[in-house]
């Protein structure tokens, strides 16, 4: 059996998960880079525009416009 390897994009998903939680309002990619990754990252943004992709496809995230939100269990409020 091999070692297991944690990948840096499973800890940003997460991460990224966890700040659109804590947002108010919906929120762009730059802003979420700019918030949970260091400012001299070129790919940073490219980083979290991918997490934020799968997090849609995964359910978690909702793309309004050029800017996300945490998806939200229908029935409750925005």
């Amino acid at each position: 059996m091999g070692a297991m390897v944690f990948l840096v994009a499973d800890t940003i998903r997460e991460r990224i998960r966890r700040a659109l939680d804590d947002q108010a309002g919906p929120v762009t990619a730059a802003h979420l880079a700019a918030l949970l990754l260091p400012p001299d990252l070129e790919s940073a943004r490219r980083q979290v525009q991918r997490a934020l992709a799968q997090l849609e496809s995964a359910g978690h995230a909702v793309r309004h416009h050029g800017q996300w939100s945490a998806a939200r269990p229908s029935g409750r409020a925005r």
